[in-house]
């Protein structure tokens, strides 16, 4: 909330969704994802934030 611009804030809470993922926090990373992904003034975001979603959301295809 400290960030002077929306792209700024963005940009840092991009960078937090990415650290809960690589923590294993794929509630809070997807929470954060879905915000960046339908926020129209995180446009430089939202095409990560859509991939990022789509790889959280994604289950492994099924054995035999």
């Amino acid at each position: 909330d400290a960030a002077d611009s929306d792209q700024e804030k963005a940009w840092q809470l991009a960078k937090a969704a990415r650290a809960y993922g690589v923590a294993g926090d794929t509630a809070n990373a997807r929470t954060i994802w879905a915000k960046l992904a339908s926020d129209p003034k995180a446009q430089g975001i939202q095409s990560e934030a859509q991939v990022r979603l789509g790889e959280l959301e994604a289950a492994p295809a099924p054995k035999g």
